[in-house]
């Protein structure tokens, strides 16, 4: 999918260093080419996991299935999401 788009946006739970990647090119799934922009969004992918960084957060994911049903829920819940994740 990534190479039929006309840029892909990363999103980060960590920076690490350009030279990173330079020691273990094979570990880079998105060939730098491809990217338009990158962004550190620590949490990110709240409330699902990013292992090992962190796990399920079940009860957020309940209340998003509980809410998300309706357009006004969902806002409500992201309007939740932001305090919780203090973006």
């Amino acid at each position: 999918m990534m190479r039929a788009a006309k840029g892909v946006i990363v999103t980060a739970e960590k920076m690490a260093p350009a030279e990173r990647f330079r020691e273990e090119p094979e570990m880079t799934a998105i060939p730098g080419f491809l990217v338009t922009a990158v962004a550190h969004a620590p949490g990110g992918a709240a409330p699902c996991s990013c292992s090992p960084a962190y796990g399920v957060d079940e009860a957020r994911m309940r209340r998003y299935m509980e809410v998300s049903r309706t357009a006004d829920g969902l806002a409500e819940y992201l309007a939740e999401a932001e305090t919780y994740l203090q973006v």
